[in-house]
Order: structure tokens, then C-alpha cells, then sequence
């Protein structure tokens, strides 16, 4: 074979790749190594120029001859975009100062032809050192000699983020979110080749933000005047990580001097902006509502006479029931039965209107207008979470640049914003922190993290989440293709990893809701009390509504509600995120605690002016609202009751006479609807939904629902307590990574510093006052 041949560019010895030329028609070969025996060039010369040889595998082959490495085109426009170039003698120089430690690694590209590879192995014999750092590419990408400063950033992230912008994205934006490299690095790099300076915006920066200025306005600020900390007046430019050369570029063609130009990340100026508008849009947030329609916020929720009322109404209750109880608890049941046969008869037309799920293929990027979309993750005290939430929101599915998460923490909470500033360094995450002020919930959180969104979507997730990877694109395909005042859509919430029987009923009553009662609100477009997370609004009815209401404890079900008086209505989505349920009694009591309290708020806000929710939500709307409302809060509090009377019936304490008065059969027929609609609905409608899942191991547990009423009775109970004591009071669920021990949390301690059992019952009776 002649030294001009296709097969030349072979490894010298060993099991070689194949040649350049193995997957080309025999024809075309021999034409190309006879037209090399005339020419004088080589046969792969010729083949790269008529175009017909793929140029990024010819060089990977004669890279691999040559013991070095070889860049694609892919990462060749990634180093164009963000790296200083030099090119002839200056490379060398650059190379050279590389070497002396004097400027970051320096890449250096030679484009030779089929018919130098000789001339180039003898330099790398001769110099072996830059064998580390010499590259080879097509000719069409170099001309002469070409070097690229990277710094600091891995070669191997440049591949990666080169590589993965195929798949959609810029490879700017990918190579920021590396997790190696970050924001900073890329943003300084960028500031280099284009001759300007980078800074961090720390103590010492004056930005000339007026104060006044709208959250949104300032959250989408790219270039703002500034002074330095040495007194220069300069001007900070800071867009998103993809834009930056762009934007830089833009600015010296309209003659801005580089000197005055300041290259800063985007997180470094919308994190100093906020600070100096902090504190207004924390009480803007917590007043909004307020201001919109003082009548659907909870401040004032329950009203004092209420709350006194109450107080002087339990006790009494109790001294009744002591003294008379066949009567009171008769009369409480008979009372009682239109909620129970309210929530039986929602769970019979939900059960007839339930059907099997249907398995669509993943969404396809290309093919759907995807917008803008932010994503709220509010925390206290979850630093031990933050890795996994961190992992579980890097899996979805979505465009980086067009992708706003946002990690919200309260100010006093170092540990988790530590653990935060250290795992979110994606230029798509951002750390936001809620100054201190009244109330401190979770949706007084999110209202203020509303402000600074950027997105026409807004997803709300927890510390526990495992989001589906295409979720955002369901809901996102959800929105565009459904109705114009489709203004929420709620995915479905999954209990998995059950360990204990507490889980298993958390999992079943979840089943019950997410594949049940609340498909069945969606589809006939009632108001849906929403779960906690996994909810996906546009922004635009976040905004008309109110958004969270910051008083209310059970922000998701007064939120749905709210939406549906204000026209707009909710949805449910074909996705799922696992959650994993409370696995301590106690956690889980604090939790439903919480919740029954806040449908206590929710029920008492939108009943302020009965006729005026008539007139919003029109006949069925506001007999959904009482159902899913009123009436489970009701049902909950009297569900001991009727238990109470079956067991005095049954012991013989109390036994109730049949047919001997109208009122004894009265007490009888409410006790016997109660049981047939409460039980056998509910029992039903569980057993239907986790069979359409496939969750046949959690069947054994239904049978024990009615046992586990009475746990949710207890909590109601003690909700009503604090109804009256602190409504406002947000109760903390505690949660654990998911592969974490569960054990004693006072295990690790000497035995000197373990609290006593005085202690331990002290902090259990405070916590069941405080919630």
C-alpha cells in the first residue's frame, strides 16, 4: 500500500481502530489513491477535501496515530464562544506562558494534513510536554495554528457540555451547570476574550438601583450603572451565562469603552439587587392578597369572638357529654350525617367516573412551545435534604436556559442555606432568602419568591419530592394545549419506600385522592382543593388571584378554591412524584395537624359571604367546596362519636332501643348512613384506585381505614385546639433523606447528655400545644 493511501492513517502496530477510509465504497478509495499517486498528496487529503470523508473521524484516527487527542466540532464552537483565542506565533506564546504559569491551561490545535503527520510526531518526540496539551482538528476550523486559554475548566467538561447541547440547550449554559466547573468560571473566562474585567458583587459594590423598583423589573436586570469599591464609576453586565459574549459583543459595536465594563454572574447582580428591595417586597407579598380582597384572606381568621367562643364551647361539650352521653353523642351524629353522606356520595360518583390510566409516549422537546418556566422549593431546616432534592430536580426534563429553580429559606436558617449555596451552582438554580417578619409559613415564602420569578409557568415542589424527569413537560404541553382558563394542573403524589402501617393508610389515602376524588373535581371543572406540591400555574393566574395566601396554614386547598371563584379552573396531569410519607406517629399528628386546621381557615375564609361563593362557584361548585371542605372537617371531629356509640350499644353501658322512640331510630339510621356511605365509599374507592395502580401489597391495609379515622379524629381535635391558641402557627414536618437510618436521634449522645424522661414528657406536652 503506497504512503499516499487511505490505509496509511493506520495505527503503526496493534489491534488498530479502523482506517479512515474502511466505511467507503471500494471505488471511491482507489480513485482517491490514484489520483494521490499523481498528485503527490495524500489520499485522505483528497478525500477530506472533495468532502466526502466525515473530517471529525479522519482526525480522531490520526490523533490516535499520533498518541494525542483530537477536539469535534461540537467543542471547537464551544472553545469559540467562550475561550481568548490566539493564533500563529501568539499561540506558541501563549503555550509557553501556560507552561511558565503564568495565564490558565492553554489548548493548542494543530489542523495538519494526512501528509505532515511525520513532520508533527517528530516535534512531539522532540517536545514531549506539549503532547499534554496539543490537539488536532479540521483544517476548515483552524487555518494555522490556534490555542485557546481554558483556565481552570476541565477538558472533559468542555467534551461533556459540548456533547450534550446535541441533545437541545446551549452549551454554554450546560457547561456552567457543571457541577466542576460553575457559573463564575465560565462568566470569567468570557470577561477574558473579550478584554473585560470579571468581578464577584460582594461588601463594597454601590448598584444604582432605584428603590421603588418592581421585583420584576429587577429580577430580569441584565447591564445597571454601579460604582466599585475603589469609587470608579463602572458599568455591571450580567446576563445569563449563554448570552454573556453576545451582549459584550453588542456593546463595543455600539463604542461602550471596555474599561467601563464590569462582567458579573447573573445570580451575584439578582442577589445584590434583591438585597436592597428585600424588605419592601416581603410586605407587598404578605399585603397582596389583602389589598386584592380583604374578605379571601385568612389574617384575620378565625375572628376573636370565634376563637372565644370555641374556647368556652369545648369544655362545656365535654361536661355535657360526661353527664348525658347517649344524648349528646346521638345528637352530634344525627347532626353529623349530612357530611358523612355528602363525602359517601362525592366518593360514589368518583368511583363511577374513574378510569384506567392511558401511556402516552414522552414528550417531544422540539415539538412543543416551551416557555419559561420557574420552579419554588421552600425549605426550613432541610439541609440533610438538600442533596437529594438537588439530584431530583437535575433529572427533569427541560431546557437549562429556560429553566428557574429557586431554593427558598428562611434568613436564620444558615445550615440549610450552606448546604444549598454548595449544591445549587447550576446557573439555573438560585438561592433565595425571606427576611424575617410575620407569619413565618411556607406561603408567605413562596409569595415573596413570586416576585422574583422569571417564568410564565410556576411549579411548587417539597424537600421530599421525586418529580417524573418529564413532569414540567407534561404540564408545560398541558397548558399550551388546553383551554384558555386552565390557570393550574396538579400531578399525581405517590407514597413509596412504606416501611409501617402508618405509611401504608398515608399511601392509601392518597391513592383515594390523586386517583380518584380529584381526576373526577378536574374533569367536571369544580373546585379542586389542591395538594401541597407538584402544583403547575401560569403565572398570569397566580398573579390575578393573589397567589398564596401567607396566613393560611393549608395554602393548597385555599389556593384551588380561589382559583376556581376567580374563573379560572384546575387540572390533573399524567405524572407522578414520589413522596415518602412520615414514619413517626408524632411527625405524621404535627403534619395532619396542621392540615385539618388550615381546612378549618379555608372553610371559615370562603363562608365569610355564603351568597357571594354561591355566586362564584354557582350550585355545584359550592356543594364541592362543602364536601370537600366542611364536611371531611366535620366528619373527622364527630367520626368518634358514632364509634363511641357502637361501643356503649355494644358493652351494654348505653344501649340504644330500636323502634322503642322516633328519636332512638333516628340516632339508629344515622349511625347505619354514616357507615354505609363514610365506610363503604371510602373503602371502596380505595380499593378501586390502588388496584387501577397495580398496588395490590397495600389491599391487606384497607380493611384498617376505620382505625385510622380515628388517628385523624385525634388530630382534628387537637387542630381545633389550636385553631383557638395559634391559627397562624405553621407546624414543621420534619423530614429525612431517604436512605438515612431511622433511629433514636439521642442514640449517638453520652448517656450524661441524653435528655431524662422528664424532659421528653416536658417537650412532648409543649409540641402538642404548639403543634
Amino acid at each position: 500500500m503506497s504512503a499516499g493511501s487511505v490505509g496509511a492513517v493506520a495505527a503503526p502496530a496493534g489491534a488498530r481502530p479502523p482506517a479512515a477510509g474502511d466505511d467507503l465504497p471500494r471505488e471511491v478509495v482507489a480513485f482517491a489513491e490514484a489520483l494521490a499517486q499523481e498528485t503527490g498528496r495524500h489520499a485522505v487529503d483528497i478525500l477530506l477535501g472533495l468532502g466526502v470523508l466525515p473530517a471529525d473521524p479522519a482526525y480522531d484516527r490520526m490523533a490516535a496515530d499520533l498518541g494525542i487527542a483530537a477536539l469535534d466540532a461540537a467543542t471547537v464552537a464551544l472553545l469559540g464562544e467562550i475561550a481568548p483565542a490566539f493564533r500563529g506565533a501568539a499561540a506558541v506564546e501563549a503555550w509557553l506562558a501556560s507552561r511558565r504559569g503564568e495565564r490558565g491551561r492553554v489548548l493548542v490545535a494543530a489542523s495538519p494534513r494526512a501528509d505532515q503527520l511525520g513532520g508533527l510526531a517528530d516535534l512531539l518526540a522532540a517536545l514531549p510536554e506539549l503532547a499534554a496539551d496539543l490537539r488536532l482538528i479540521a483544517p476548515a476550523r483552524a487555518g494555522r495554528l490556534l490555542a485557546w486559554d481554558v483556565g481552570e475548566i476541565p477538558e472533559r467538561a468542555l467534551h461533556r457540555a459540548a456533547g450534550a447541547s446535541a441533545a437541545g440547550g446551549s452549551a454554554v449554559h450546560r457547561l456552567a451547570a457543571d457541577p466542576r466547573v460553575g457559573e463564575a468560571a465560565v462568566c470569567r473566562l468570557i470577561a477574558r476574550r473579550h478584554g473585560v474585567r470579571f468581578a464577584r458583587l460582594g461588601p463594597g459594590w454601590r448598584l444604582d438601583v432605584p428603590a421603588a423598583i418592581a421585583p420584576a423589573v429587577a429580577a430580569r436586570l441584565r447591564i445597571i450603572a454601579a460604582t466599585a469599591p475603589d469609587g470608579s464609576p463602572v458599568i455591571v453586565v450580567a446576563p445569563a451565562v449563554g448570552r454573556l459574549g453576545t451582549a459584550l459583543a453588542e456593546l463595543a459595536r455600539h463604542g461602550v469603552p471596555r474599561a467601563r465594563l464590569v462582567v458579573a454572574t447573573a445570580r451575584d447582580l439578582r442577589a445584590a439587587v434583591r438585597a436592597r428591595i428585600a424588605r419592601p417586597t416581603l410586605e407587598a407579598a404578605v399585603a397582596r392578597l389583602g389589598e386584592i380582597d380583604p374578605a379571601l384572606s385568612a389574617r384575620a381568621a378565625p375572628a376573636m369572638p370565634l376563637r372565644v367562643g370555641l374556647a368556652l364551647a369545648i369544655p362545656s361539650l365535654a361536661a355535657a357529654t360526661a353527664a348525658w352521653p347517649s344524648l349528646v353523642l346521638g345528637v352530634a351524629l344525627v347532626g353529623t350525617t349530612a357530611g358523612f353522606i355528602a363525602i359517601g356520595l362525592l366518593r360514589i360518583y368518583a368511583l363511577l367516573c374513574i378510569a384506567l390510566p392511558v401511556r402516552r409516549a414522552p414528550p417531544d422537546l422540539g415539538a412543543l412551545p416551551l416557555p419559561r418556566y420557574s420552579v419554588l422549593v421552600a425549605l426550613r431546616d432541610e439541609a440533610a435534604m438538600i442533596p437529594g432534592l438537588v439530584a431530583a430536580l437535575e433529572r427533569l426534563r427541560y431546557p437549562r436556559d429556560r429553566l428557574d429553580i429557586k431554593i427558598v429559606l428562611e434568613v436564620d436558617d444558615l445550615a440549610t442555606r450552606a448546604a444549598a449555596e454548595e449544591h445549587c451552582r447550576a446557573p439555573h438554580f438560585e438561592v433565595l432568602v425571606v427576611p424575617h417578619g410575620r407569619p413565618a409559613t411556607k406561603p408567605r415564602a413562596l409569595a415573596y419568591a413570586l416576585a422574583f420569578c422569571e417564568g410564565d409557568i410556576v411549579a411548587v415542589f417539597d424537600a421530599e419530592d421525586r418529580p417524573h424527569p418529564d413532569q414540567l413537560l407534561r404540564a408545560a404541553e398541558a397548558f399550551a394545549t388546553g383551554p384558555a382558563d386552565l390557570g393550574c394542573v396538579q400531578a399525581r403524589l405517590e407514597i413509596d419506600r412504606i416501611r409501617n402501617p402508618l405509611q401504608a393508610q398515608f399511601a392509601i389515602e392518597y391513592a383515594a385522592l390523586f386517583e380518584g376524588l380529584l381526576p373526577y373535581l378536574a374533569r367536571l371543572r369544580l373546585p379542586m382543593p389542591l395538594g401541597g406540591t407538584s402544583n403547575h400555574f401560569r403565572r398570569a393566574a397566580l398573579d390575578t388571584v393573589g397567589s398564596w395566601d401567607p396566613w393560611n396554614v393549608t395554602e393548597d386547598a385555599d389556593l384551588g378554591i380561589r382559583l376556581a371563584r376567580l374563573g379560572w379552573t384546575s387540572g390533573m396531569i399524567e405524572s407522578v412524584t414520589f413522596e415518602e410519607a412520615p414514619a413517626r406517629f408524632r411527625t405524621w399528628r404535627r403534619q395532619r395537624q396542621r392540615w385539618i386546621k388550615g381546612w378549618m381557615i379555608t372553610w371559615l375564609v370562603h363562608m365569610r359571604r355564603p351568597h357571594r361563593l354561591w355566586a362564584d362557584l354557582g350550585p355545584a361548585g359550592f356543594l364541592a367546596v362543602q364536601a370537600q371542605v366542611g364536611a371531611v372537617v366535620l366528619s373527622a371531629l364527630a367520626h368518634p362519636a358514632g364509634v363511641a356509640l357502637i361501643v356503649l350499644h355494644v358493652s351494654g353501658t348505653v344501649p340504644l332501643e330500636i323502634g322503642s322512640s322516633f328519636a332512638g331510630d333516628l340516632v339508629v339510621a344515622g349511625a347505619g348512613l354514616n357507615i354505609l356511605f363514610g365506610y363503604g365509599a371510602s373503602l371502596w374507592l380505595a380499593s378501586r384506585t390502588l388496584a387501577i395502580r397495580g398496588r395490590f401489597a397495600l389491599a391487606a391495609h384497607v380493611p384498617l381505614m376505620p382505625l385510622y379515622w380515628l388517628l385523624v379524629s385525634a388530630a382534628a381535635w387537637l387542630a381545633l385546639l389550636q385553631l383557638i391558641a395559634r391559627p397562624h402557627h405553621w407546624a414543621k414536618t420534619p423530614h429525612v433523606p431517604h436512605d438515612a437510618p431511622r433511629d433514636d436521634p439521642h442514640d449517638g449522645l453520652p448517656p450524661a447528655l441524653r435528655p431524662t424522661w422528664t424532659q421528653r414528657l416536658g417537650a412532648r406536652l409543649r409540641r402538642l400545644w404548639t403543634g
